[in-house]
């Protein structure tokens, strides 16, 4: 895609940030997600190598959002949708993220073969001063737990996100691996956050009601 001129780049920020904060607030929602998504996908084909794996992952998942039924609300305020089709969508969407980078972990990478892949990998281009501290600092054996951990992880999740006693095991490992993957590899915090964000996609909507009307009343 061609790259917009300077006298437009500040015209196309104002109206995406615009769109971005409208759709935070919940401002016309339906209308505000347009502009956000043509405005990633814009991006993305503008400049492929530094659009990263983030960008993509926002364009499924605006893209869904975009074609999402209206969500309603009854007079207490409990959200209800009418098709549960974009829900089961992004769940299985992130389900197949983890699981299918498990699979790739075990197939084609050496995280069985060998118990420093983790402590390797974190020294690579991505590598911050935390990871330089505990590198330098843990123990192997805590590296090699850490990438166990990850890898049980991502091969359980069709598991601990479907079955609901195991959910509160699967928030629990995945927070934990993902702060990892934060604190040690550099510009990877907002693919971090993203992948987290996901994680409400599991919880049930009487519980997200009842946190909602928890932070109404503050």
């Amino acid at each position: 895609m061609p790259l917009l001129s300077e006298a437009a780049l500040p015209w196309f920020g104002v109206v995406y940030f615009a769109a971005i904060v409208a759709l935070i607030v919940g401002w016309r929602p339906r209308l505000a997600i347009w502009p956000v998504l043509l405005g990633t996908a814009y991006v993305t084909g503008a400049d492929r190598l530094a659009a990263f794996t983030i960008n993509k992952i926002f364009l499924g998942g605006l893209l869904i959002l975009a074609l999402a039924p209206p969500i309603v609300t009854d007079a207490e305020g409990r959200a209800s949708i009418r098709s549960a089709w974009p829900l089961r969508v992004l769940q299985f969407t992130l389900i197949v993220q983890l699981f299918g980078a498990g699979v790739c972990k075990v197939r084609y990478g050496d995280w069985l073969a060998h118990s420093d892949t983790l402590w390797h990998q974190v020294q690579l281009n991505f590598m911050t001063d935390s990871a330089a501290w505990m590198v330098r600092t843990l123990p192997m054996s805590v590296w090699a737990g850490l990438q166990h951990l990850a890898l049980v992880f991502e091969l359980a999740s069709p598991l601990l996100f479907t079955v609901r006693r195991l959910r509160p095991f699967g928030y629990a490992m995945g927070f934990g691996m993902f702060l990892t993957i934060a604190v040690t590899m550099r510009e990877l915090v907002f693919f971090a956050l993203q992948m987290c964000a996901f994680f409400v996609l599991f919880v049930d909507e009487a519980r997200l009601y009842r946190l909602r009307r928890a932070f109404s009343r503050d």
